[in-house]
């Protein structure tokens, strides 16, 4: 079962307290309890359902977590997870968040070409350095740093864009 509908069965919203989770539980126990509505089916799989429900949501919560941080429903997945802070001011648990970054994985002809590009701009740069600091000329410090800045600019273009919330 997953953790909205568990929600949805005990009546609660996503982000309840342990306290109402516990009143929601007791409340509907009480109500559909097989010692109260006899043999009802209806009522015993009303139930089941609510105490399997409670088992889950109680489970999740119980799981300890890094730094005590609380557990949400991710918004992509809908599941109750621990969500991370993403870039763009989103949250999301760990697997849509490394599911977004698989979709540049493997790389394309172009992607890798750019790659290739921006690392011989940065050898470029560096040659350019050892050069200026070798022979005293300032005309290769000026390419050196317009080399740099080149590679450095493409790689920020680059991360820019894929660190773009998807919705």
């Amino acid at each position: 079962m997953k953790p909205t509908e568990c929600y949805r069965v005990l009546g609660l919203r996503h982000n309840a307290e342990p306290r109402e989770l516990h009143r929601a539980f007791k409340r509907l126990v009480l109500r559909y309890h097989p010692d109260r509505c006899g043999d009802d089916p209806v009522s015993r799989a009303r139930f089941c359902e609510v105490t399997e429900a409670y088992a889950v949501l109680k489970r999740l919560r119980e799981r300890p977590t890094p730094n005590d941080e609380p557990m949400d429903v991710c918004s992509r997945c809908d599941r109750v997870e621990l969500l991370f802070r993403t870039l763009g001011g989103g949250r999301m648990c760990a697997d849509c968040l490394l599911n977004r970054r698989r979709r540049l994985l493997p790389m394309t002809l172009w992607e890798t070409i750019r790659c290739v590009g921006v690392m011989a701009l940065q050898g470029l740069a560096l040659y350019f350095i050892v050069s200026t600091i070798w022979t005293g000329d300032l005309q290769h410090g000026a390419a050196a740093m317009a080399c740099a800045l080149g590679g450095f600019g493409v790689l920020a273009y680059h991360a820019w864009q894929a660190d773009v919330v998807e919705r």
